[in-house]
């Protein structure tokens, strides 16, 4: 039986962030030569090995740097990210009425995998990076490493939306031990976003989430072409 997307739990589609429809019947179809069919392939089972030993340990709750450390770097690393187009953020970003939000890192544009990003350029993406068993929707940074009088008080996945749509980048990952969700500036709808949920997306291992996974949240999904568009803005209008 094809699960609906209501019952999908590896891959939830919040708010309408896509076309369902598309998003697991279309995708493959229409951009198969874009979402990297060859290292979707390479890495699905050694990613899955890692998550499940990585979760043993650390799965009722870990630092920044713990989760960072066993499980975080090697999953950008596998998506593009690392080495090269990520970066620490080493200044806030301030929001108008909310208080600053000290999201971690920003992913650049780079120009071939031998130059160094250039910081001249806004970043292509915000990611923010965060423990084990840390809830996105109710903790707040305050908890959660250093803070100063003007950090905001919002929970963190609002303060991150809140800072995508006044930062320079136009698309925000949120990412903590478990789950893994892409934001974009100027959702027609509060809480609009694409969640991964690790493991049930490694214990179902349904083909059309991990395609689905593995092309959107690729560093290379976000780097726009010639036309300036990149595969997620060309998805969003397919869809």
């Amino acid at each position: 039986m094809t699960p609906t997307d209501s019952t999908r739990y590896g891959l939830v589609n919040q708010g309408g962030f896509f076309s369902p429809y598309y998003l697991f019947e279309m995708l493959a179809r229409q951009h198969g030569d874009e979402l990297d069919p060859n290292g979707r392939s390479a890495n699905r089972l050694s990613l899955r090995q890692l998550y499940r030993r990585v979760h043993a340990r650390l799965g009722q709750g870990s630092s920044r740097s713990e989760a960072w450390q066993a499980w975080q770097r090697e999953l950008l690393e596998a998506l593009g990210f690392l080495p090269g187009p990520l970066q620490p953020l080493t200044a806030v970003l301030p929001t108008r009425h909310h208080g600053d939000v000290p999201i971690t890192h920003a992913a650049y544009p780079v120009n071939n995998p031998q130059s160094p990003v250039s910081s001249l350029q806004p970043p292509l993406v915000y990611i923010d990076t965060h423990g084990f068993a840390t809830d996105l929707d109710h903790d707040r940074y305050a908890a959660r490493g250093p803070i100063t009088a003007a950090t905001t008080e919002e929970p963190i996945a609002r303060a991150v939306e809140l800072a995508l749509d006044q930062g320079e980048a136009r698309w925000a990952i949120l990412l903590s031990g478990d789950e893994m969700r892409l934001y974009r500036k100027g959702g027609s709808v509060a809480r609009q976003y694409l969640q991964v949920n690790f493991a049930p997306l490694f214990d179902a291992d349904r083909d059309e989430e991990w395609v689905a996974f593995w092309g959107l949240f690729r560093y290379a999904a976000f780097v726009p072409g010639d036309d300036g568009k990149c595969l997620l803005d060309r998805v969003l209008e397919a869809s």
